[in-house]
């Protein structure tokens, strides 16, 4: 878990970045989590969290999937399934991790791969800083090098 020292640190550095402050117009510091329900993305979050809660940070946490069609071709009602499943799966993360913390967040499902949708996120959205796990369940290495490459904000990778 990280410790406010920790915390505070990531605060100056937000608030000095350059010279520059990255909080405009005194805004809350934002940050997206990408999960995919695997253990490293639950240490993620778990991290995620407990850097939120001291710097008062709203969360974002972003789950994405690939939306293969069916020999049926019934993508919607199979994108339909896949967000219900998740909302269930994120049901019971919520009730272990974030019930008992005053962390502002909110949960989205996106479909493409995680690299795409959270560059395209953050063209929509200020995000101050991302966080991933070190081992999706769901990607490679290439996916997780593409993001980096791609992603001029801070990005923590937590093992």
């Amino acid at each position: 878990m990280i410790n406010i020292g920790t915390a505070f640190l990531i605060r100056c550095y937000v608030r000095t970045m350059n010279g520059h402050s990255l909080l405009k117009n005194k805004q809350s510091l934002t940050i997206l989590c990408a999960i995919d329900f695997s253990e490293s993305s639950r240490h993620a979050l778990t991290w995620t969290i407990g850097m939120a809660e001291p710097l008062q940070a709203h969360v974002v946490i972003l789950y994405t999937f690939r939306l293969l069609q069916s020999k049926s071709g019934e993508a919607l009602a199979t994108k339909r399934k896949m967000e219900e499943l998740v909302a269930h799966d994120f049901s019971l993360i919520e009730k272990e991790l974030l019930h008992n913390h005053p962390v502002s967040y909110e949960f989205r499902t996106e479909v493409g791969f995680v690299s795409d949708r959270i560059e395209d996120f953050l063209k929509k959205n200020n995000i101050h800083l991302i966080v991933v796990g070190k081992t999706r369940g769901d990607d490679n290495r290439e996916t997780l090098n593409g993001l980096i490459e791609g992603i001029k904000i801070p990005i923590m990778i937590v093992p």
